[in-house]
């Protein structure tokens, strides 16, 4: 909670493009230094799946990688503006290089053989790599900067080398497409934990501007503090046992999420609940402490809309909590689920 623009980043960077990276290197060990450099952060790492016209319906994506005819690259392209990735950071600003992980349709001989991932580098530090074009969009108000972009492809040559797992599919494109983003759950229930030490650093942020604000007690005739009135110290009172109660729950989506052998729409499925019910309740309890703290609350140097806003993203993060509570509904049953003390 420090700094909101830094937590975006570094759950990019460490689950989605190092957590999508992973899993490939056993097989594919000219991975390896890679990851080291990201996780050194010589590399800043992206994970460009969504597009401009393609969000929760991604398993329809328009980039395509096509196989040349030797076999020994790719061609990765944007064939219309709907087909444009957002809004991952991807410009060359602070001058960190940058690869990705781009999913694209794969084109052998013509045809579509579905949705993949492929490794691929973004910018050099201080310009744009050959063929990759960023566009910065606007600046979302309230949260630090960060540079959100749409990007395109231009007929960027890929080695063969940077497509993640085999050209071949084992499963039925379904299950393979939500293996290939699998680390999409992992974050959905990890960005939604931010919402605890949230609720807790605004209560304590409207408790503080409570207790030092003083108004004259019309009985008394004494400065007393804000605190002291029932209006004041409810709603942070309910704000602290609010983060008290999702810590708990926290712990128990994590402990079920992990649960060996759970049937994967179950695991989404926890993901789902967890979220709706976290980013919902703490956004209409951010809202009451703004409120609480008068115009104080309206500037930067306060913090609580700060992080109501940046929270707000999180509830789109992976696409409308509210569709994705309603496609990945229960579909298994009898499962056991640790037990919730």
């Amino acid at each position: 909670m420090v700094n909101t623009a830094a937590t975006i980043v570094v759950s990019i960077h460490w689950n989605l493009c190092m957590g999508t990276i992973a899993p490939h290197a056993e097989k594919q060990p000219h991975l390896l230094p890679l990851l080291q450099q990201l996780a050194e952060f010589q590399l800043c790492g992206e994970f460009m799946l969504t597009e401009v016209g393609h969000g929760l319906d991604a398993r329809n994506i328009e980039t395509t990688a096509t196989l040349s005819p030797d076999g020994t690259h790719f061609d990765l392209h944007t064939p219309s503006a709907a087909a444009a990735k957002s809004m991952p950071p991807a410009t060359p600003l602070g001058g960190v290089p940058k690869v990705a992980v781009v999913f694209a349709q794969i084109v052998v001989d013509g045809k579509q053989q579905g949705v993949r991932g492929f490794v691929v580098h973004l910018t050099n530090g201080p310009s744009m790599c050959e063929g990759v074009t960023a566009t910065l969009l606007p600046q979302r108000p309230g949260s630090r900067p960060i540079d959100h972009a749409v990007t395109s492809f231009n007929h960027v040559k890929v080695d063969r080398d940077c497509l993640l797992g085999d050209i071949e599919q084992t499963e039925s494109d379904r299950q393979s497409f939500f293996d290939q983003i699998h680390r999409v759950s992992v974050g959905g229930l990890a960005l939604s934990l931010c919402n605890v030490p949230a609720l807790k650093a605004c209560a304590y942020l409207a408790a503080t501007f409570s207790q030092q604000r003083m108004v004259i007690s019309p009985s008394t005739r004494a400065p007393v503090p804000i605190m002291s009135f029932p209006t004041q110290y409810g709603p942070i009172i309910s704000t602290m046992a609010q983060a008290a109660v999702m810590e708990t729950m926290g712990h128990f989506a994590i402990s079920a999420f992990m649960t060996p052998k759970l049937p994967e729409p179950l695991r989404h499925a926890i993901v789902c609940v967890f979220k709706a019910t976290v980013t919902q309740a703490t956004q209409r309890h951010l809202i009451e402490l703004t409120d609480r703290c008068g115009w104080r609350g309206l500037f930067a140097f306060n913090r609580i809309s700060e992080m109501q806003l940046a929270l707000k993203g999180n509830s789109i993060a992976e696409g409308d909590v509210l569709v994705l509570c309603i496609s990945r509904s229960l579909t298994h049953t009898g499962t056991s689920l640790p037990s919730l003390r």
